[in-house]
């Protein structure tokens, strides 16, 4: 009896040691500073945690985007410092944004993927190393949209926001300037 207690104790402790150390994957990304002028400014929207994906979802974007354990923020370095992208859902609406922020002397928060995905697991950020990106052909219409690229050939690491099983914007600071590209997986 004694030894099943003691089963039954470990395996509920390990089962709830992973799921601690699973919500700690994004903690400490963005800096407190960025968080609290984010909540100020933003109190229409919440941060997207990590808990907030099922297992099935965290183990098909790792495996084709995100490369990491946090799903829904990065830092992005570069020569000339770093910048930050992360997804947030706006709490009216449901609808999930994806914000890049650049410091300069303040944060500059950039609205930068404003979708219509409702639900806060249905989407992702995931880190682009230095390389040439090009336009997807699979995305519709010939508009391009401002600030909008149809091909560039980055000396830096970028950020991809996208949607979980489509394509998303490609994100790369080109000097002080943010510009995108629509690509696919």
């Amino acid at each position: 009896m004694l030894l099943n207690f003691r089963v039954i104790f470990l395996v509920v402790f390990l089962y709830c040691s992973s799921c601690f150390a699973a919500a700690q994957h994004c903690k400490g990304v963005l800096p407190n500073s960025l968080v609290d002028i984010f909540q100020k400014n933003f109190h229409d929207y919440r941060l997207i945690e990590y808990e907030d994906y099922r297992d099935d979802e965290l183990a098909s974007e790792y495996m084709s985007h995100v490369k990491s354990k946090c799903i829904t923020r990065k830092k992005i370095n570069n020569r000339k410092g770093f910048w930050y992208a992360f997804l947030a859902e706006n709490k009216k609406t449901k609808e999930v944004h994806g914000f890049v922020v650049i410091k300069k002397k303040d944060w500059k928060f950039v609205n930068a993927w404003p979708s219509t995905n409702k639900g806060r697991s249905c989407c992702f950020v995931g880190l682009l190393p230095p390389g040439f990106y090009e336009r997807s052909e699979s995305i519709d219409g010939d508009d391009v949209e401002t600030g909008e690229l149809l091909s560039f050939r980055s000396r830096d690491s970028g950020v991809i926001i996208g949607t979980i099983g489509a394509g998303g914007k490609a994100f790369f600071l080109n000097g002080n300037s943010l510009i995108h590209i629509y690509i696919s997986d």
